[in-house]
């Protein structure tokens, strides 16, 4: 019986032990995540007209104004588009469905034949493990945070 009691205080004393604060729990630094929330470099529709008027029009392009110059710079949707006029920024949208839609081309690279992990500029600096890290390097490069190429 006694055996039964110390049992019982042993497994009560591991229930009611602390759990630790809840970012202990996680590994990712989501810090780097707030950036890429505010937007990219900014934008500005081509010709007049509303902000779905000229993403129609132009096949979702935009224009990007940059330090380098201002260019033409096609959106991967009609709802990234009207999202980074309406912003005046390439949109959080614009820089997720690139991401998606160059998870594609990164597994085509990947020997595993799986998106990630991916490395920019083959630079193991730049390399994204998932669809968000994806986004806050994109973000880096489109707002000069990071340069492109090998970098640091």
């Amino acid at each position: 019986m006694k055996r039964l009691g110390v049992g019982l205080a042993l497994m009560a004393s591991v229930l009611f032990m602390a759990a630790p604060p809840a970012s202990a729990q996680t590994s990712i630094d989501l810090s780097r995540y707030i950036g890429p929330i505010g937007g990219g470099g900014p934008v500005s529709a081509i010709g007049g007209g509303s902000a779905y008027q000229s993403c129609v029009a132009n096949n979702n392009a935009v224009l990007l104004h940059s330090p380098f110059g201002t260019e033409e710079f096609e959106l991967p949707s009609l709802a990234a588009c009207v999202s980074s006029l309406q912003a005046g920024r390439v949109s959080w949208l614009a820089f997720y469905q690139n991401c998606q839609e160059l998870e594609g081309f990164f597994a085509m690279e990947n020997a595993s034949g799986r998106p990630y992990p991916y490395s920019f500029y083959g630079n193991p600096n730049y390399t994204a493990n998932n669809r968000l890290d994806c986004i806050y390097f994109l973000w880096s490069f489109h707002t000069g945070a990071l340069p492109p190429g090998p970098g640091a």
